[in-house]
């Protein structure tokens, strides 16, 4: 569902030339950005919410939980910086598509590392594992946001 978003709110604005006129609004190009990433990372957290909610009904229905409640709020701690990431990264490559149809292409490779990123996800377990995990994290984050602002108050320019 987050890639249908971000590939039209970006992409298809492009294609469409309403990106153009959004520009000419009183709002900053940061703003514009903002709104954007905030619509796709609502949309990515979806399936994530359903599942906690999930889990925490089985912990209070089934007589021996299988999960605890420290179980979800590690989920928390890891669900949120990679949805922001991921939010990010199809934000990018939204904004540097000229298609939703070249922008959905690209966003079906990123489907391929996500059992990967899971695995690797599932490997966390201590402390010092959580501080990489938010290190490396706080980094793709930054970056990505550099180079979806910098791409929106450079490239894109209003002929």
């Amino acid at each position: 569902m987050p890639i249908l978003i971000a590939a039209d709110i970006t992409a298809g604005e492009k294609e469409r030339n309403t990106l153009e006129s959004l520009f000419l609004t009183n709002c900053s190009r940061k703003t514009i950005l903002y709104a954007k990433f905030v619509t796709i990372f609502l949309f990515s957290l979806i399936p994530f919410v359903i599942g906690l909610l999930f889990c925490t009904l089985l912990m209070f229905l089934l007589p021996v939980p299988i999960i605890e409640i420290y179980d979800i709020i590690l989920i928390l701690l890891l669900v949120l910086p990679y949805s922001i990431s991921v939010s990010l990264l199809l934000l990018y490559n939204g904004l540097k598509a000229k298609t939703i149809r070249s922008a959905k292409s690209q966003e079906q490779k990123f489907l391929l590392l996500i059992p990967i990123i899971c695995l690797v996800l599932s490997l966390i377990t201590n402390l010092e594992s959580i501080l990489i995990y938010y290190v490396a994290m706080s980094g793709i984050i930054w970056l990505l946001y550099n180079k979806s602002l910098r791409y929106i108050q450079t490239v894109i320019m209003i002929k």
